[in-house]
């Protein structure tokens, strides 16, 4: 069976950028090298792409890094924001921006379009971890916070056993 073990936090801990606290970044690189020796982790996956680490100036993500360090496998899952424009994703602020710009979008058709972006970037999400071949299973993957109640659902739904080890890791 495939087994995701799932991380949630804020993505000040997954780049280490001027946000994180003294200290915070070695102690998600430690609770991460724990958790992938405990559930015998062979790939280490996360919501992060390339772009979004080169705006922080980081070459790696802490998860990146500790792949590497234990010579783990490592994907990222997120969208560019090229692709996000593709598949019709947008960010909480931007539908918020929308609303402003058009007051005759109700807050309904706000949360509405809301979910459905969250559903399309975690579908995006499932399709990059797909083709994660069964020898390189199981994953950990880490995500924002935010994501740690839906994301699981979409996993269950197709088949994958989700270990939820954290919900918002913090020091």
């Amino acid at each position: 069976m495939k087994t995701i073990v799932l991380i949630g936090t804020s993505h000040t801990y997954q780049r280490a950028d001027k946000q994180c606290p003294p200290g915070g970044a070695q102690a998600f690189q430690r609770f991460l090298a724990e958790a992938c020796f405990q559930y015998g982790i062979q790939t280490v996956a996360e919501e992060m792409n390339e772009q979004a680490l080169e705006e922080v100036a980081r070459k790696e993500s802490i998860p990146q890094q500790v792949a590497n360090d234990l010579s783990l496998k490592h994907r990222f899952c997120d969208p560019n924001r090229a692709q996000r424009a593709h598949l019709g994703i947008q960010t909480d602020n931007q539908i918020e921006v929308d609303r402003f710009c058009d007051p005759t979008i109700s807050q309904d058709e706000v949360a509405r379009r809301k979910r459905e972006s969250l559903m399309r970037r975690e579908l995006y999400w499932l399709d990059r971890l797909r083709t994660v071949p069964e020898s390189e299973w199981p994953i950990l993957f880490i995500c924002g916070a935010d994501h740690v109640k839906s994301f699981p659902t979409i996993l269950e739904e197709r088949g994958v056993i989700v270990e939820h080890i954290a919900d918002d890791w913090s020091p």
